[in-house]
């Protein structure tokens, strides 16, 4: 059996667990139903970035809009950051 370490991305994993302390091991649970093993990377960039038409706009703000990229690289976006 190959270690998790050597998988290759995208390969589904069957494992069971031990609870252990210091008297033993537990008896293994049941073989779970798989999971894909998967590589968190950076989100894509946001598309179709383009000044808001729903807000008045003044000379001390503007209110943007975009969409999100879309790959979020199996991790959820929490923010964005707006560079001038």
């Amino acid at each position: 059996m190959a270690s998790p370490f050597n998988l290759q991305v995208g390969s589904t994993v069957f494992v069971s667990i031990v609870a252990y302390n210091e008297i033993g091991d537990s008896p293994s649970s049941v073989i779970g139903s798989g999971a894909v093993i998967q590589i968190s990377t950076e989100p894509d960039a946001p598309l179709n970035l383009r000044r808001s038409t729903s807000v008045k706009f003044d000379r001390k703000s503007i209110s943007l809009e975009w969409s999100d990229g879309v790959n979020d690289g199996n991790q959820k976006v929490l923010d964005y950051r707006i560079m001038i």
